[in-house]
């Protein structure tokens, strides 16, 4: 029995184990720590809906890549100022509104980009043992024990592309980005 006991123990401590602040935890066994090398550059307003269960928002973000530096902002539609999100030099700087703290991972937004647009050698290098990222021309997927972790679509022939969809089926939750016409950005 107490073998029993030591054998389950040892194979629930990776997935109880707390990550690096970095780090995000894209299931209970599988997570990314975030690149420190340079990205594609862009600077990219869009509209995102996020879906988790039967809760809905929509805020107006902007993402800004310069070489290794990456920075996320979130609006809601009537203005307020949601998250602001910073990675530069190695560093994760992160502001979330009150409401929003403990419900969002600081480096969640930050790796689905990364996961998204990163050089695919890039990616791999972050990903925990066992976590295989399979990609084609409409997108990636990140896979664990044969099971989809992360699945992330895009249209459009390069980033940022016009639309990108994130879907985390162990948690139940979608992600999905238009951008906006230049111009018509938050």
């Amino acid at each position: 029995m107490r073998w029993c006991v030591m054998i389950m123990l040892t194979a629930l401590l990776p997935a109880c184990m707390s990550l690096p602040e970095h780090c995000s935890r894209l299931s209970i066994s599988a997570h990314y720590c975030l690149s420190t090398q340079a990205g594609p550059a862009m600077d990219a307003d869009g509209l995102t809906q996020v879906a988790h269960g039967d809760d809905r928002f929509q805020l107006l973000s902007r993402l800004q890549v310069s070489g290794p530096r990456m920075q996320l902002a979130g609006v809601s539609p009537l203005g307020q100022t949601l998250l602001k999100v910073d990675w530069d030099n190695g560093q994760l700087s992160v502001w979330q509104l009150d409401a929003l703290k403990g419900k969002l991972p600081p480096a969640l937004l930050p790796a689905l980009m990364q996961l998204a647009f990163w050089p695919v050698e890039q990616v791999r290098r972050g990903l925990s043992d066992g976590v295989q990222l399979v990609e084609d021309a409409g997108g990636r997927r990140l896979m664990q024990d044969g099971q989809d972790v992360l699945r992330i679509q895009w249209q459009g022939s390069h980033p940022p592309y016009s639309r990108l969809r994130f879907e985390l089926p162990a948690a139940g939750v979608i992600v999905d980005t238009r951008q906006l016409e230049e111009g018509n950005g938050p």
